[in-house]
């Protein structure tokens, strides 16, 4: 009989390889340096408003890759469920799914549903899993990948957005023009990512800065909860590590199965 786990491992490599892939479109992205500074004028106040901003939008194939990318993560668990249960010799008469949960209690519940399906020797794996979000009502959970595992559910394709980190500060430079400088200001520096900029001063009159602004990009998704600002690449690194371990374990212990049922 042919491996029948071939299928979710080969799953999560097309998983990292559009990560990576992700990865490199993006740093092609920002080492074409996609950003500058910008002077806009605030016609409310009359202020010059000095902005370091992204000038160009994100690649358009971003957004695509990212999808792809989660969705195979979130459907090897299904893939390596199923796997192991025809490595049992219990194939499913019907389709399986990985039993995401809101609480322990509602993963036990499903466990129970479906012990037809799923055999209960799988069972302590899956609970190994903690596949709900954390609450100080029970230990374990994992906001981060039970929220991802919802956005793949979701069946579209996931927003990402810009969120610069401010790593180094030093306030800019000031000096006035010939035309004379008037009232200025510099806000704490701060990146907006519905607006992709950061304002540097606030100013009226003739006033010529210099920056010292160190900011590290990152892409995030797009989303409110625990995936706020939550850097792509990361997020999906480590939810394809959890499916790829959950799967060999599910393979280490269909082994030992098989071992049992032949003694």
């Amino acid at each position: 009989m042919s491996d029948p786990f071939y299928r979710p491992f080969e799953t999560i490599q097309w998983a990292r390889e559009a990560i990576n892939e992700f990865e490199s479109t993006l740093r092609e992205f920002f080492d074409s340096k996609p950003y500058g500074e910008v002077t806009d004028l605030d016609a409310e106040t009359g202020d010059s408003v000095l902005k370091f901003k992204l000038i160009r939008d994100l690649p358009t194939g971003l957004a695509r890759k990212a999808t792809e990318a989660l969705n195979n993560i979130r459907h090897s668990f299904d893939q390596g469920l199923y796997a192991g249960c025809v490595a049992v010799k219990r194939r499913p008469k019907k389709d399986i799914h990985f039993p995401w949960s809101t609480t322990p209690s509602d993963l036990e519940g499903k466990l129970s549903r479906h012990n037809d399906v799923i055999p209960s020797e799988f069972w302590d794996i899956i609970r190994g899993e903690h596949p709900y979000p954390a609450s100080e009502r029970y230990p374990g959970g994992d906001d981060i990948i039970r929220e991802l595992a919802k956005i793949a559910n979701g069946k579209h394709t996931i927003g990402l957005k810009v969120v610069g980190m401010v790593s180094g500060v030093r306030y800019p430079d000031a000096r006035s023009g010939p035309l004379g400088g008037g009232p200025f200001s510099l806000p704490f520096p701060q990146w907006n990512s519905e607006k992709n900029e950061l304002i540097i001063a606030r100013y009226q009159g003739d006033w010529r800065f210099k920056n010292n602004y160190e900011i590290a990009f990152q892409v995030a998704l797009d989303e409110a909860g625990p995936l706020r600002n939550v850097p792509v690449t990361a997020a999906f690194h480590a939810f394809a590590e959890k499916s790829e371990q959950f799967t060999k374990a599910l393979k280490i212990k269909a082994i030992e199965l098989q071992g049992d049922s032949s003694e």
